[in-house]
C-alpha cells in the first residue's frame, strides 16, 4: 500500500462496489487472508479519498480487519485522517478503538500528523482522546516544531482541496492559518514557565520550535511566540542555538527567509551572535549569495548603522570578514552594496580592503583573484583595494 493519492479519487459507489466485489469473491474462496488483505486496502483508500461513508461500511464489518494496518510509510489509516484533517473519518476510527499512539517509520504519531499539516480539529480530537502531547517522533521533534514549519492550513471542515489551500495563500492569510495551530498549542500549555520549557525543547540536531519556524520562513508562529512569551523568556528562547551553534536568526538568513528575519529582528534576536565556526548572520546569507537579504540587512531598515557596522567587523575562525567572502564567492550585488555604503568613512574602508584573513593573510582582492573573480577584482580596484598588497606566502 502506497500513501500517494491521484487526482482521480475513488468514488464512493466504486469503492462500496470494489469493496463488496473483493469481500464476497474472498468469502467464496474460503481465503480470509484476502478478505483482510482487500479491507485494509480499501480503508487507506478510502480515508485517502475523504469517503467517511465508506469507511463506516468497512468499519461496521470489523472481521478479519486490522484497524491500524500500515501502508510502506508504516502509517495506519488514523494518521491518514489526522494529516488531513477529517473529523468524520478520524471520529469514526478512534470510536472503533484504534491505536491513537501509532507511530510510523519515523516514529510520527497521528498527532504529529496533525500538527504538521496544521490540522487544529484533528489536534483537539486526538488530545481529547488521550493522545499524548509530549510525544517526540524519531528526531526528537516536538507538536510545536512541527506546527511551527507547517505550510498547510488549518481546518475545521471535514476536508480541504488543495485548490482551496492555493486560494487562501493567494489572499494572503496563510500566516493566519498557521499562527491559529501554535499559538492554540501554547494556549493549551497555560502558564509560562510550561510553555517556556516547551518552545525551548530541542530536536537531535538542537534546533527549537523557532528554528523550525525561522528555517521554513513561517513568520505566522514567530509573532505567536512573540506574543505569548515575557521579555525575559522570549530572550532565551530566542539565544537557543543548535548543534552548530546556530540561533533562529542564523537559520532564517542562512535560508534566505527575509520575513522571518525581519520578524526574529523585531522581536529583539540579537544579529551580532556567531556560530560555532564564527558565521555571523550576513555571512551565512553571503555564502548562499543571498544579496537581497544582505543588502537589506545592511540598510537602515534592516540592522541600523551601528549594528550594521559591528556586524562587518566579525570574522569568522579563518578570519573571512564579510567583505572576504563576499570576494572570494564574486558576489558582486553585495560587494558593490558594501563598497557604496556609508558605513565605513575613507580610513575605514582602507582599513576592510587592507584586512587578511588568517589564511596566509589574504585580502578580499587576494581571494577575488584566486577564486578567477574577475568582476569583483575590478570592483575591489576600482574602490581603493591596493594591487602592490601581498600576502605572507606569494605575490601579489
Amino acid at each position: 500500500m502506497t500513501e500517494k493519492n491521484t487526482n482521480s479519487k475513488l468514488s464512493e459507489k466504486n469503492v462500496k462496489k470494489l469493496y463488496m466485489y473483493v469481500v464476497r469473491n474472498a468469502f467464496a474462496a474460503g481465503k480470509s487472508g484476502c478478505v483482510a488483505m482487500g479491507k485494509e486496502w480499501l480503508l487507506h483508500e478510502a480515508v485517502l479519498s475523504n469517503e467517511a461513508a465508506v469507511v463506516r461500511q468497512i468499519l461496521s464489518d470489523p472481521d478479519v480487519l486490522n484497524i491500524d494496518c500500515r501502508n510502506n510509510y508504516g502509517r495506519a489509516p488514523v494518521h491518514l485522517a489526522a494529516s488531513r484533517g477529517n473529523s468524520e473519518i478520524l471520529k469514526l476510527l478512534i470510536n472503533a478503538k484504534c491505536d491513537i499512539e501509532a507511530k510510523d517509520k519515523l516514529e510520527m504519531r497521528p498527532l504529529h500528523m496533525a500538527a504538521l499539516h496544521g490540522q487544529r480539529a484533528a489536534l483537539e480530537l486526538l488530545l481529547e482522546a488521550g493522545a499524548q502531547a509530549t510525544a517526540l517522533d524519531k528526531n526528537q521533534r516536538s507538536l510545536l516544531m512541527l506546527a511551527a514549519q507547517s505550510s498547510c492550513h488549518s481546518s475545521s471542515s471535514s476536508s480541504s482541496s488543495s485548490e482551496n489551500q492555493r486560494q487562501i495563500k493567494e489572499e494572503g492569510n496563510e500566516d493566519e492559518d498557521e499562527e491559529e495551530v501554535v499559538l492554540h498549542l501554547l494556549n493549551r500549555l497555560g502558564s509560562q514557565a510550561e510553555m517556556l520549557e516547551a518552545l525551548c525543547v530541542q530536536d537531535v540536531e538542537g534546533a527549537t520550535a523557532a528554528h523550525h519556524a525561522a528555517r521554513h520562513g513561517r513568520s505566522g508562529p514567530i509573532r505567536s511566540i512573540g506574543r505569548k512569551l515575557g521579555a525575559e523568556g522570549l530572550r532565551r528562547v530566542l539565544e537557543v542555538r543548535d548543534l552548530q551553534g546556530r540561533t533562529a536568526l542564523h537559520e532564517a538568513c542562512q535560508q534566505g527567509q527575509r520575513s522571518a528575519a525581519a520578524q526574529l529582528l523585531e522581536l529583539g534576536a540579537d544579529p551580532l551572535v556567531q556560530d560555532s565556526q564564527g558565521r555571523s548572520v550576513l555571512q551565512l546569507a553571503a555564502e548562499r549569495r543571498d544579496s537581497q537579504l544582505c543588502c537589506w540587512m545592511l540598510s537602515g531598515s534592516g540592522l541600523g548603522p551601528a549594528r550594521a557596522r559591528a556586524l562587518l567587523q566579525l570574522s569568522d575562525s579563518r578570519g573571512y570578514r564579510l567583505l572576504h567572502v563576499a570576494a572570494s564567492l564574486g558576489c558582486c550585488v553585495i560587494l558593490q552594496c558594501l563598497l557604496d555604503s556609508e558605513l565605513w568613512t575613507g580610513p575605514e574602508l582602507v582599513e576592510q580592503l587592507r584586512t587578511g584573513c588568517l589564511e596566509a593573510a589574504n585580502s578580499a582582492l587576494h581571494l577575488a583573484a584566486a577564486s578567477g573573480q574577475l568582476q569583483a577584482v575590478e570592483l575591489l580596484v576600482h574602490h581603493g583595494a591596493e594591487l602592490e598588497l601581498r600576502n605572507q606566502v606569494s605575490p601579489a
